[in-house]
């Protein structure tokens, strides 16, 4: 699917005053990769899609994505995003996943456009790590538009570890709520607690189901590429 106007004009605001570094390279927000693709946001305010060099490449980003492994910047709402180096030159871009600057992924050229299909599950695969991992560490993940602004109001969806009835549960909360009929939101087992928010106990399975929330959230209003992982206190609210 072509980007939506608004997606754009969300993705891609302006870049910080003071651009970050990361292994004495320019900072660029690093978005939800698939098994293929990579969206960045530079400090610059451009905003780019790469394919990966290799799926040796591919899978080495997705082994520390969301995983507190990456640099992380923080966002004028307080939440954070994590960012990577780009280094560009005769060989192509890589991408510095640390300050070192030895721990790269290399990319290919920019495309001029995405592409217009998406493999919704290997983006559910990823995020299925990423909670697995981060939500019993008290982080709150969030998916809303990529970039150096704050977590859109409008368009986010989150998940949360949070107590219910003296018990461990997973919460997913989206923004706009998906329709009541969502095919993926209807079949999956996670009891309503209201229009647009599940829960379910927290076992093995429920990272994948909230997962799959996730993604089907993200795509009534977007594409994965437009996305970045947001992290925010339990705590905190992104509405």
């Amino acid at each position: 699917m072509p980007l939506h106007p608004d997606a754009i004009a969300v993705a891609a605001p302006r870049g910080p005053a003071v651009p970050p570094t990361v292994g004495g390279a320019p900072g660029s927000v690093v978005g939800l990769p698939g098994a293929t693709l990579v969206p960045l946001w530079h400090g610059d305010g451009r905003y780019t899609v790469h394919p990966f060099a290799t799926p040796d490449d591919a899978a080495r980003l997705a082994e520390v994505m969301g995983r507190g492994r990456l640099p992380r910047h923080v966002l004028p709402d307080g939440a954070v995003r994590e960012i990577v180096g780009v280094r560009t030159d005769d060989a192509g871009t890589e991408l510095l996943l640390s300050e070192v600057g030895d721990d790269v992924v290399r990319l290919g050229p920019a495309l001029e456009e995405p592409p217009s299909d998406v493999n919704w599950p290997e983006y559910v695969s990823l995020m299925t790590a990423v909670l697995r991992d981060r939500l019993p560490r008290g982080e709150r993940i969030v998916l809303t538009y990529g970039g150096w602004a704050g977590i859109d109001p409008r368009t986010y969806v989150a998940a949360a570890q949070e107590t219910a009835e003296g018990v461990p549960a997973l919460t997913v909360q989206a923004v706009p709520a998906p329709p009541a009929k969502d095919e993926t939101w209807a079949k999956i087992r996670i009891r309503r607690l209201r229009l647009g928010v599940a829960q379910a106990p927290w076992d093995d399975d429920s990272p994948e189901g909230a997962a799959a929330l996730m993604l089907a959230a993200i795509s009534q209003w977007s594409a994965p590429w437009t996305a970045a992982i947001t992290v925010l206190p339990v705590a905190g609210d992104p509405a």
